[in-house]
């Protein structure tokens, strides 16, 4: 499975989760005083680590170096 697809069942699985309370009801209850708080999902999201050392080299093309010196140079507005 890749990376996207676990994201995608993920953010699906969160939306499923979070759906009932979204779909609250109201209830009138004369007489009484009742106080509550509404309850919220916790998630907690564990990503693994990919391969971190690629095995290729990236060859720039175009130094950035001269853009970034320009453009510090440059007044912000």
């Amino acid at each position: 499975m890749t990376s996207l697809s676990r994201f995608a069942v993920l953010c699906v699985a969160i939306l499923a989760l979070s759906a009932p309370a979204f779909a609250a009801k109201e209830f009138v209850i004369k007489g009484d005083d009742i106080k509550a708080e509404v309850q919220k999902p916790e998630i907690t999201i564990l990503i693994s680590r990919q391969n971190l050392t690629p095995k290729y080299v990236l060859d720039l093309k175009e130094s950035f170096l001269p853009k970034i010196i320009d453009s510090v140079n440059e007044k912000p507005f």
